[in-house]
Formats: C-alpha cells, sequence, structure tokens
C-alpha cells in the first residue's frame, strides 16, 4: 500500500508556472526567429546589430539565471524577481524589435 505522501500528485507548476519555465518557453520562439532571421537575410553584415542583440539578449537572460540558480524554481508572481524578469524582456524585446525596424524600413532597403 502507498503511503498518502506518494500518491498525491503536485500541480503547482501547472497553477503557477515558474520563472525558469517562463524563461525556457519563451527561448524556443526567441532561438526560431533568430534562426529565420538568418536564414531570410541574403547579406548578414548588414544586419549584424538586429542579430547581435537578439542573441546578447538570450545569452544576457540565459547568464542571469545561471548566476542565479534559486530563480529557475521561484513561481512568477507579484515578487522582485519576476519584475527583473519582466524588465528584461521589455528592454531587450524593444531594443530588437528597434532594431530590426531599423534595419526593414529605414535604412531603406527593398526586398
Amino acid at each position: 500500500m502507498d503511503h498518502p505522501e506518494n500518491t498525491h500528485k503536485d500541480t503547482s507548476l501547472v497553477s503557477k508556472p515558474t520563472l525558469g519555465f517562463i524563461k525556457d518557453a519563451t527561448a524556443f520562439p526567441m532561438f526560431f526567429v533568430m534562426i529565420c532571421l538568418v536564414l531570410w537575410f541574403d547579406d548578414l553584415n548588414e544586419y549584424r546589430g538586429t542579430i547581435v542583440a537578439g542573441l546578447a539578449l538570450a545569452f544576457f537572460i540565459d547568464g542571469s539565471f545561471t548566476l542565479q540558480p534559486r530563480l529557475h524554481c521561484t513561481p512568477f508572481g507579484f515578487n522582485e524577481e519576476s519584475g527583473f524578469l519582466i524588465a528584461i524582456y521589455i528592454v531587450g524585446f524593444t531594443f530588437v524589435c528597434s532594431a530590426l525596424v531599423y534595419h526593414l524600413y529605414v535604412s531603406g532597403h527593398t526586398y
């Protein structure tokens, strides 16, 4: 017979995602978009800044979780760690998107 502790299913990851899960769930689409951009552009030298910005964003986010391992298990919510992650995403995505918009529309390239 199983002990009551062994029969209990922990659903806390489903009801409250952790910062580590959110980071990993957003890393896949970010890398997918960067790979698509690399494959889409004919001359990568013109878009070096955008590609480097995307890779730097991914490097900084993953590096933050490597230096602070407790972030992986921290539940997402109204806490300092969640605000830190949200701030990184807002600043990073704004930077990457603005670099991409500049290269696509402001620099005068046609495709």
